[in-house]
């Protein structure tokens, strides 16, 4: 699993830099619940789907992902439309649609940075 470490002046984006961060849930793990329930991770029609943020000055994110630890299909990313931190810089939200439980490699890149991460997914 990748190893955490706040932004400095962005507390809320815990991996990257000033110029690619995402916002990850502790332990960089998501539990999926039924959707309607609290959690971080949501099953929706037989895929899991996270929230993810991402501080992005460079323009919106490319992410794509696959899985580490057994075949599966691929990662599909929803971005959303750019919207703005308090404080200055962009903000993009997007949804992740993990087709599996299991882990997953995902790399998000902009104009001038590249970021690579491993989070965990599995079922409650």
């Amino acid at each position: 699993m990748s190893t955490l470490s706040p932004i400095t002046g962005r507390t809320s984006f815990n991996i990257g830099t000033t110029q690619l961060a995402v916002s990850l849930h502790s332990g960089a793990t998501y539990v999926a619940v039924p959707e309607g329930r609290p959690g971080s991770a949501f099953v929706e029609s037989g895929r899991i789907r996270v929230k993810l943020g991402w501080l992005s000055p460079s323009g919106g994110p490319r992410v794509t992902g696959r899985r580490l630890d057994a075949p599966a299909a691929r990662l599909r990313v929803d971005m959303g439309v750019k919207s703005f931190v308090p404080g200055g810089g962009e903000f993009y939200p997007s949804h992740l649609y993990f087709p599996t439980i299991g882990c997953w490699r995902v790399t998000a890149s902009n104009a001038k940075s590249n970021l690579t991460f491993t989070v965990r997914v599995v079922r409650q």
